[in-house]
Order: C-alpha cells, then structure tokens, then sequence
C-alpha cells in the first residue's frame, strides 16, 4: 500500500477505514499537520482496491475486529517497530535481499512515475510538497525531459 499511496510508514500503519470511500483514501500526512496542513485524497485504482480488499478479507478471516485497515491481531495500530519487522519478514517471504528500507517506497514510487512521465507537478501533488524541490529530493534518478519542438528550416 505505501508503494502505491507514497504516503509515509506512520500514515499507513494508522490509516483508518473511515479515512475510505469508494473511490478514495484521505490522507492527513502527519508531517504536514502543524505546517501546511495539507490533506490528500488518492484516487483508488484497481491495485490499491486489492489491497484494501485483501487486508478486509485477512481481518475477516482472523475476526479481528479493528477500526484501522492494517491492525495487529489485537486490533491496535503497529508500532514503528511493529511495521519494520513486518517488512522484513514480507521482504524474505518474496526473496527480496536488496537494502530496499521501508522508508525508500515513497522515493521509490515518485521514481518510477518519473521514469514513467508522470509530470512534476502531480509527483509533487501525490506526496503532498508545499515545493518542487523538495519532490525533487524523492526522485532518485535524473530522468532525462524530452523536448519534441519541430520546426521547419528558415530556408
């Protein structure tokens, strides 16, 4: 899910099913509560909705009873530490023996949606910068603009 949402470890562990409509997720991103105070709805596309489905069914199937998407099997939140052990065991699970961190998802997503073409401006909007330079801190690679001017010769 923070693949797909960028939002940070906090704002996962702590997402609420009241925070779910139908179409979207709203994010409080903590880190900006006391400064812009920006709040972000992430329109639910068919991968996050497999998610969201996916994390109702195991709660159903472990009758956990929880206002949180991603609860702990006694309800609550994760812990910080919590959610890192978690990774590591979906991380061997998968094969995965890159140094990939659960706090590099964010960067990782903005990075491929700029590999993508995905404009600035909406990179920025989906990890809610108040700046274009800060998003640019997220982008890991320097992806290369394209420019496709044609003009005709003068002569």
């Amino acid at each position: 899910m923070s693949y797909l949402v960028w939002q940070r470890a906090i704002d996962v562990r702590m997402l609420l099913e009241t925070q779910i409509t139908d179409t979207t997720i709203r994010f409080k991103p903590s880190k900006t509560a006391g400064t812009s105070g920006k709040v972000l709805d992430v329109e639910i596309t068919p991968q996050i909705r497999a998610v969201i489905d996916r994390a109702k069914a195991i709660k159903k199937m472990y009758l956990i009873i929880s206002s949180y998407l991603f609860p702990t099997q006694k309800g609550g939140a994760y812990s910080k530490t919590g959610l890192h052990s978690m990774w590591r065991r979906a991380k061997d699970r998968a094969g995965v023996t890159d140094g990939i961190q659960f706090k590099d998802l964010r960067a990782l997503g903005a990075t491929d949606a700029a590999k993508a073409g995905k404009g600035r401006a909406e990179i920025q909007t989906r990890l809610a910068h108040t700046t274009g330079k800060t998003t640019e801190i997220y982008i890991k690679e320097a992806i290369p603009e394209t420019s496709s001017l044609d003009l005709k010769l003068p002569w």
